[in-house]
């Protein structure tokens, strides 16, 4: 056997795979050859010190790598502004439930929008209509919300919207003609249309496959798991030497 024949079978033998070739036959070839005696020793050292870098705890060195690249790191901030760029549409959501949890706030501070009258009294005044259109206002707002950071719950929230800003069309409509309605009221229910629109946006955006799974999302260095670093196992022994 040759020292190159040879080196192969050892490079086995320390990685602990088995050998093709009998393991006397191994160790009268490295007594007889200094060169190999002196790869063996080389490949041992190797593989003692890849076994003590898996077993060591790892640090994180991004800093540094950025700091020789010259490259300053992303706030918290600026991610959250990278992700908002990407996600228009479920931003939007999230604003106008927002807005609509805000209509619904100044409605449980007193402001009607017109709804109440002071001249009729009864079981069903209007304020207590008021009262059941703030709780219903309330569950819109939460439910944009959460239809815009969960993106599944974006066809729910768009059938739900859908129906109420048809039938709530035909009515605005029909009391603002017969003058039965204010220009402040008709003013509080836009939300709900912007909702409906970007709720239908986001549904589009989740089932053309860009938003649920995150798969093109950016990732950040300093995301990155100091372990899952490496293009290649940091545990590959010695048959780089070999």
């Amino acid at each position: 056997m040759n020292c190159q024949e040879v080196r192969e079978q050892l490079s086995a033998w320390v990685d602990g795979e088995q050998a093709s070739v009998a393991r006397k036959r191994l160790d009268e070839h490295v007594l007889s050859c200094a060169s190999c005696r002196e790869w063996l020793g080389r490949a041992r050292g190797l593989d003692r010190q890849f076994a003590y870098a898996r077993s060591a705890p790892t640090h994180d060195l991004t800093g540094q790598i950025l700091a020789a690249a010259a490259v300053e790191p992303l706030t918290r901030t600026a991610r959250y502004a990278h992700w908002a760029r990407h996600n228009i549409n479920r931003c939007a959501l999230v604003l106008i439930g927002l807005l609509q949890l805000g209509v619904a706030g100044m409605q449980v501070a007193g402001i009607d929008f017109g709804m109440v009258s002071s001249h009729h009294h009864g079981a069903m005044t209007g304020a207590h209509l008021m009262n059941e259109s703030t709780a219903w206002v309330v569950a819109l707002g939460v439910a944009m919300v959460i239809a815009g950071v969960r993106p599944a719950a974006a066809a729910g929230m768009a059938t739900v919207l859908g129906a109420f800003a048809f039938v709530l069309t035909g009515y605005v409509i029909n009391d603002a003609v017969n003058d039965q309605v204010t220009l402040a009221r008709i003013v509080s229910h836009s939300p709900v249309l912007l909702g409906l629109i970007f709720a239908l946006l986001v549904l589009r955006d989740y089932r053309a496959g860009r938003t649920p799974p995150n798969q093109h999302r950016a990732v950040f260095l300093d995301e990155v798991a100091p372990g899952e670093r490496h293009l290649r196992s940091a545990g590959d022994s010695a048959n780089s030497a070999a």
